[in-house]
């Protein structure tokens, strides 16, 4: 899940709801979520609840995204 590539997801970069106490720059300017982290960072940082936001067409060799399909 962690140590590869940033995963796409197709979630805004917005605070959690209820969560009044953490702010970010990046909340509520369009951003998408990327989770996880990537080869090229901090092993400490590499976990499945790391996320970072990203303009949409943000294209990097260590952004990637996952397939899934419904049952």
């Amino acid at each position: 899940m962690a140590g590869n590539v940033w995963e796409w997801t197709s979630d805004d970069f917005n605070p959690y709801p209820g969560n009044d106490k953490f702010s970010h720059e990046g909340f509520n300017k369009g951003y998408k979520v990327l989770k996880g982290g990537a080869y090229d960072e901090d092993p400490a940082e590499q976990h499945a609840a790391n996320r970072a936001g990203y303009q949409p067409d943000n294209k990097d060799n260590d952004i990637g995204f996952r397939c899934a399909k419904d049952k």
